[in-house]
């Protein structure tokens, strides 16, 4: 009896463990969370709300906005698509908790985060643009980019050993000279201020392929508690979404999860 009533204790002990993953989601603009990944030891797994498992929506989440924790929000209904609407995606309702508000964007975990210290912005100085402008110039001749556009959505992040990283996006479509492009990178500024491309997502093609996605810098925080931030990015295309979780890992940056939905 003893015996029996030790193993139903390890078992829900177990459970319970298993249960206990941190769960981060990505705030969008109509204020409600998708779910993007659970936080596990040695990375992430997908995360579902109609999974009963391992994806029972919390009851609050905690709010990061620019790598620091921004307050709560109280987590309301669920939405769990059945999969005949198109652009249909799992969302939770979100609504303020007193003192806080819901924000347009940001990101959000069921557990709180062990933040680093605050570490100071770095500023993106006009020699950076310059180089990163250089860099991206250079990108679009060797793909045969026949307009050149601006960089957009700069935005400088300190990466444990890897310094200065920025990331930057060029996203359009041009119908004149029949060409689509868009271009997310991530750039690390060595000795003597040169940057070099150390992590590439783009597509270069025909105006009008709907399906491919515009991408953009989202977040970065350390979600995994190993002392270097990750990097949320996003992508949207017709009735479709995605966002990915890039890290660095032996000195590049690789995607190492990725959560999609949408279109018919």
């Amino acid at each position: 009896m003893k015996r029996a009533l030790a193993l139903i204790l390890a078992l829900t002990a177990g459970t319970a463990l298993a249960g206990s993953a941190n769960q981060l989601y990505l705030i969008k603009p109509d204020g409600k969370a998708a779910p993007l990944a659970r936080i596990v030891s040695g990375g992430f797994e997908s995360l579902s709300l109609g999974d009963d498992e391992t994806g029972m929506p919390p009851r609050s989440l905690h709010v990061y906005l620019g790598a620091r924790h921004a307050g709560k929000v109280k987590v309301g209904a669920a939405a769990i698509p059945d999969g005949t609407g198109c652009g249909d995606a799992e969302s939770l309702a979100l609504a303020p908790l007193a003192g806080s508000e819901v924000p347009a964007s940001g990101l959000a975990t069921s557990l709180p985060l062990n933040l680093r210290p605050a570490r100071p912005e770095i500023a993106v100085t006009p020699a950076d643009l310059r180089a990163l402008s250089q860099l991206a110039s250079a990108w679009m001749e060797k793909h045969g980019v026949k307009r050149k556009d601006r960089l957009a959505a700069l935005k400088t992040l300190e990466a444990g050993d890897a310094g200065q990283v920025v990331a930057a996006s060029i996203n359009y479509d041009n119908i004149d000279a029949n060409q689509m492009v868009t271009l997310f990178f991530l750039a690390e500024k060595g000795v003597g201020g040169q940057f070099s491309l150390v992590y590439e997502d783009s597509y270069v093609g025909p105006h009008g392929e709907a399906e491919k996605a515009n991408k953009k810098y989202l977040e970065h925080l350390d979600l995994d508690a190993d002392g270097v931030d990750e990097v949320v990015i996003s992508g949207s295309a017709y009735e479709s979404w995605f966002y990915s979780i890039l890290k660095r890992q032996g000195g590049k940056w690789v995607e190492v999860h990725s959560q999609d939905g949408g279109g018919c």
